[in-house]
This record gives C-alpha cells, sequence and structure tokens, in this order.
C-alpha cells in the first residue's frame, strides 16, 4: 500500500513539474475535490482536453454576457435614469 501511494504521488509531483503548476496548488479548498473525483471514475478514465476547457469557459462567458444583456434590456432605462 505504501509503495502504491508514493507511485501516485510521485506521478501527481512529475506532472506538476511538467505543467509548470505551483505546489500550492494543493492549498486550494478543489485540490481533495479534484482528487476525489478522479479516483471515483476509476482505471481507465481519461482527462478533459484543453479544448473541452475552452469550451466550457467560453460558455460561462456567453451565459454572462447574456444575463447581462438581458439585464440592461430589462433595467437599462432605470439604470441610465439614476
Amino acid at each position: 500500500m505504501k509503495e502504491a501511494v508514493e507511485r501516485c504521488d510521485l506521478a501527481l509531483a512529475k506532472w506538476m513539474i511538467d505543467a509548470c503548476v505551483p505546489f500550492n496548488v494543493v492549498n486550494s479548498v478543489y485540490y481533495q475535490h479534484a482528487i476525489d473525483a478522479v479516483t471515483a471514475m476509476g482505471p481507465g478514465y481519461k482527462g478533459p482536453t484543453c479544448m473541452l476547457f475552452v469550451v466550457i469557459t467560453w460558455q460561462k462567458r456567453l451565459m454572462k454576457s447574456t444575463f447581462m444583456l438581458r439585464l440592461i434590456e430589462r433595467f437599462g432605462r432605470r439604470l441610465v435614469a439614476h
């Protein structure tokens, strides 16, 4: 068991070094949650691609901008009047 933990820790450290991820990322409140989520997927899980992260980011931006446009359409006159 100890050897398996060491292999896992080493794999994470190598990935962090290779990707230039700062080690203080382990202090993030989301770090252990991410580790648990990956573990729950089991062997063979393939992580998301860079393109998927780009799509998710743009979807969130689009949703925010659409929401803002709706607010401006609905309350714009009142906001400008004040």
